[in-house]
């Protein structure tokens, strides 16, 4: 179906007439100058935006923009909804189905909370027509019938017009022949008891389109011209346009004179009033006609085309509006603020915490104290003993409660320090001396942050796991294409055979056992070593080998690896930080999923570690 005109898309703001609708903007402009009140002015600044969008689409963008800061800086809710629907209309023409959805709905919302049904509903229907132009026709039906919900239950009917009209042009075989009759008398009504010539004559081009499918085409055709001749004397430009389009492509099958006089016309029409955008339309349309036929006349109007698209460029180019980066920018101004929302967050928690630590501090001491005293009276009070130790188990485990919360706390801070290196070394202008700083600033955070996690996941508890059906080779080829690169910095070939196997596992959990496996294979393996990831079946259990020729695991070392904590910890191979929690950690992970985890020598040099893991529980 052919995309609706714009002016029926928002033709419940009360335009009339292009006279009325210039006249307007004067008398606006004039108020605007005078009026001292700075929400006067925002509702002034929407009212025009509104108007300017079949003149000037820039210049509702710009009103709208301008109409909002103000509101935003006053608090002023309707001026500010006003606004972002003005934004969403400027999206939607420019033709960013996208954009304009996500402004009307954020309209929409606001309207809402307002309670004002009759802009709510007239969102719905935007919202609607955007829907269906971009292919969605299943939701655009749920929006039109819910605004003809609330339409219906609205003290002032105005808006069921244009609604009415816009769901029987884009549907209108969704409703019966009674049913349609019903609701286009009923537009009709409603039209005329407001005046609103644009809807009258909209809908007469609708009744003689019916006709015209109704086997009545001359009379269709007649009454379709008749409101071509009122759309011209009312100077409705768009209107008219469109009704001369739709005239030429009914005649155009047996009457190429009258059809190709009305596609000139309007052609006249939008070259005169400067619609590129019809015009390249109806170029096009006589291009298509003339090819094969008449040469000359299919190069003069395939010239056009080219000059039109031109012009468009052109005055997208110069109009000076970044539309896009208003958007970005105003997405990154609602992250950042609620960003600074959970930096307060994390402050207020911080501060919590603080209150915690003295708290328990003093306990502690307090506790200390008591047991002092009670180790001076060891002899005389034995039973003491007892409530001492407790209280000082009791000590630890807030202690080591402590340690999470603010490791916890400490990952955002670490977090936006190692983010922050990355922006900045991104900007390659930089000096030598700055780049190795960040980037030094960005390995430094990058540590922090794994200890950070080994921290939070110390004391990681594996009852109730919560499991799905996963594929395993999925697991093992997301880990392997993460830590590719980091492998071929050290000149390692990461190699990985699998095959298909489900089995009941914690995605993310089963994710960090191998990551971190093959991490420690890439840490001790030196440059141009060969890594080896497999995944293997054997009888109802999974068996995943990581494979490495690296330097191994001496002796001395062995019997501590898996312990939390552990001493047994060196650096890598281009040395490498290690913390000594990670092995402990996923031979937790793996124990808890009802598996083992343990390693073998690779001989002659290197480690197999073996994950087994059950194919059902």
């Amino acid at each position: 179906m052919k995309k609706p005109s714009f002016f029926l898309l928002f033709v419940a703001f009360g335009v009339q007439t292009a006279v009325a609708q210039t006249s307007e903007i004067e008398r606006l402009r004039t108020q605007l100058l005078m009026s001292k009140d700075s929400l006067r002015r925002v509702d002034l600044l929407n009212r025009m935006a509104t108007l300017f969008y079949e003149v000037n689409i820039d210049s509702t963008f710009n009103l709208a923009k301008l109409a909002r800061e103000i509101s935003d800086r006053h608090d002023y809710q309707k001026g500010k909804t006003d606004a972002i629907k003005n934004l969403g209309i400027s999206f939607d023409v420019r033709g960013n189905p996208q954009l304009a959805l996500r402004y009307y709905f954020k309209a929409y919302e606001g309207y809402q909370a307002m309670k004002d049904h009759a802009n709510s509903v007239q969102m719905q229907m935007n919202m609607a027509m955007v829907y269906q132009q971009t292919g969605n026709d299943p939701r655009a039906i749920e929006l039109f019938n819910e605004a003809l919900t609330q339409g219906a239950q609205l003290a002032k009917d105005s808006m069921l017009a244009p609604l009415l009209y816009n769901y029987l042009l884009m549907y209108p075989r969704h409703f019966g022949s009674d049913t349609t009759k019903y609701y286009l008398s009923k537009a009709k009504d409603i039209a005329r008891r407001y005046k609103d010539q644009l809807v009258l004559l909209a809908i007469e081009q609708l009744e003689a389109n019916e006709l015209i499918e109704g086997g009545q085409r001359r009379e269709g055709i007649e009454r379709l011209e008749l409101a071509i001749q009122k759309a011209h004397k009312q100077k409705l430009y768009y209107a008219s346009m469109d009704m001369m389009i739709g005239a030429g492509d009914q005649l155009l099958p047996d009457d190429t004179t009258r059809a190709l006089s009305h596609y000139r016309e309007a052609l006249r029409i939008a070259e005169k009033q400067g619609y590129l955008s019809y015009s390249q339309e109806i170029s096009r349309k006589l291009f298509d006609f003339y090819e094969g036929a008449d040469y000359k006349q299919a190069a003069y109007y395939a010239r056009l085309s080219l000059t039109l698209a031109d012009r468009q460029r052109e005055q997208e180019n110069a109009s000076g509006v970044d539309y896009m980066g208003y958007a970005i920018q105003e997405s990154q101004l609602a992250s950042a603020q609620r960003h600074l929302s959970d930096q307060r967050k994390l402050l207020l928690i911080g501060l919590m915490a603080l209150l915690m630590v003295i708290i328990i501090l003093v306990l502690i001491r307090r506790n200390l104290l008591k047991s002092r005293y009670f180790n001076q009276q060891l002899v005389l009070k034995n039973r003491d003993l007892k409530d001492t130790l407790s209280a000082l188990e009791h000590s630890h485990k807030e202690n080591t409660r402590i340690l999470r919360v603010v490791a916890h706390d400490l990952r955002s801070p670490v977090g936006a320090i190692y983010s922050l290196a990355g922006i900045m070394l991104s900007h390659s202008e930089r000096q030598p001396d700055d780049m190795e700083i960040l980037g030094l600033i960005r390995t430094s955070g990058a540590n922090a942050l794994q200890l950070v996690d080994d921290l939070l996941q110390a004391q990681f508890k594996t009852e109730n796991i919560a499991k799905e059906l996963l594929d395993i080779s999925e697991v093992l080829k997301y880990c392997v294409t993460i830590l590719k690169p980091r492998a071929e910095a050290k000149k390692q070939d990461l190699v990985l055979h699998v095959l298909p196997l489900e089995i009941p596992a914690n995605r993310e959990q089963l994710w960090r056992v191998i990551s971190n496996l093959i991490t420690n294979a890439i840490k001790f393996s030196p440059e141009a070593a060969r890594i080896e990831v497999v995944a293997e079946k054997v009888a109802d259990k999974v068996y995943i080998k990581i494979i490495d020729d690296g330097i191994g695991i001496p002796e001395k070392l062995k019997a501590g690896i898996f312990k939390l904590y552990s001493p047994s910890k060196r650096e890598g191979t281009a040395g490498e930080k290690t913390y000594g929690m990670g092995l402990a950690i996923s031979k937790q992970i793996v124990e808890g999923h009802g598996g083992r985890l343990w390693f073998e020598p690779n001989n002659p040099r290197g480690s197999v570690f073996i994950v087994e893991l059950p194919l059902w529980q």
